[in-house]
């Protein structure tokens, strides 16, 4: 699994299908699952992320997986849940 931090979505261009598949490249795995945080919500860190969504995971996870007992979670270095707020129209 890929965490996209907060506000690294358009910079990473996750959304174009090229950058999908260079990172399942760089990833090695089988199957990679990309999920771009809200920005309407607060992270703490990736263990909170990993608490959160490995129920999900395992429920998606085929019968004969090796790996089942140990998900691997992957981001970049940089922070999960930090916005600069420019303007917010109330």
């Amino acid at each position: 699994m890929f965490v996209v931090p907060l506000g690294v979505e358009r910079e990473m261009d996750i959304f174009n299908i090229e950058e999908q598949r260079a990172l399942f490249k760089v990833a090695q795995f089988t199957r990679l699952i990309i999920v771009i945080l809200g920005k309407n919500h607060k992270y703490e860190s990736l263990d909170l992320i990993k608490t959160e969504l490995n129920p999900k995971i395992l429920d998606l996870a085929p019968s004969d997986c090796s790996n089942i007992s140990a998900i691997p979670y992957m981001s970049t270095n940089k922070t999960l849940h930090v916005r600069d707020y420019v303007y917010e129209d109330a």
